[in-house]
């Protein structure tokens, strides 16, 4: 009974920290423009991520539910432990059953933990606040992993936790900071890419770059498939290659429209759409997207 009581100590102190590393609240942090936080933050540049299968958005709310479902088992093992205890029933085979769910916790955490990874190598540029935010989250991560594997090992052995390793766990764990939550992250995910579509979808048209006749607005719609095709190949986006495309983006629109052609307003639409998608982060339709729009664009007019 000893043994069993010791290790439900151990256990719980472990998953209930991390569970209140997750869920702590941030006490709230105030979002600055996306072009003025990209010049503010410092941030490395990542490692390029060539296949985006999912958008800014999905991919904060895989993280989101990553998370929820780690907690999930956290409390399921949690309550097993104190089943087994209050009933005198720790059995080997019920002591087996836990090792079973720390497993499936380490395994879920290295889940997170990538997500995570694609998350900052992917957006960091573009949305440093939240990426710097969820990397905090990630540090205290790691911790958890290593400690849940320190566990395993020990249970693997004997099934029994020293008071020693349960005074060294609970020091561990008292210098891991609490940072933001994963619910106010994802939040601030929403907000940031709502603010980064509004700032980038703004750009007014530059003077004297506004076409007035068709082969010069064909000429800017083929300008812009270029200019946002060379962002694109690497699978990710810096500000100013955010910017440069929404410039493009304006005139295009602009002298698509001023061609008074509405067969021609179609097109002005669809670069649009593509500013939208690909400031909004979701960079698997953008590539969709901008195939569709080459492909029913005229050739580019000959000079």
């Amino acid at each position: 009974m000893r043994k069993a009581t010791i290790a439900t100590t151990v256990i719980t102190a472990i998953l209930l920290t991390f569970v209140s590393a997750c869920t702590a609240s941030t006490g709230g942090s105030t979002l600055t423009p996306p072009i003025m936080q990209a010049t503010t933050t410092s941030a490395a540049v990542p490692t390029p991520t060539p296949a985006n299968t999912t958008s800014e958005e999905k991919l904060a709310a895989m993280i989101l539910a990553n998370a929820a479902q780690i907690e999930d088992t956290f409390v399921t093992t949690i309550n097993t432990m104190q089943t087994g205890i209050s009933e005198s029933t720790m059995t080997d085979e019920r002591s087996s059953e836990v090792l079973a769910m720390l497993h499936s916790i380490q395994t879920e955490q290295s889940n997170l933990k990538q997500a995570i990874e694609t998350y900052t190598n992917r957006y960091n540029l573009i949305s440093p606040d939240t990426s710097n935010q969820l990397l905090a989250i990630e540090d205290r991560l790691i911790a958890a992993i290593n400690l849940i594997g320190d566990l395993i090992s020990d249970l693997d052995s004997d099934m029994e936790i020293t008071l020693n390793k349960l005074d060294d766990i609970n020091e561990a764990w008292t210098k891991v900071e609490l940072g933001p939550s994963i619910n106010t992250w994802q939040e601030q995910v929403l907000t940031q890419i709502d603010l980064r579509e509004t700032f980038y979808t703004n750009f007014q048209p530059q003077s004297g770059k506004v076409a007035y006749n068709r082969v010069e607005a064909f000429t800017q719609a083929h300008d812009f498939i270029q200019v946002f095709q060379n962002a694109f190949d690497d699978g990710i986006f810096t500000p100013e290659e955010l910017s440069k495309i929404s410039q493009i983006a304006a005139n295009a629109e602009a002298s698509l429209f001023n061609t008074g052609d509405p067969q021609l307003f179609g097109y002005a639409r669809a670069i649009d759409r593509l500013t939208r998608i690909i400031v909004r982060g979701d960079w698997t339709d953008a590539g969709n997207e901008i195939e569709l729009l080459r492909l029913s664009l005229p050739a580019r007019p000959q000079p």
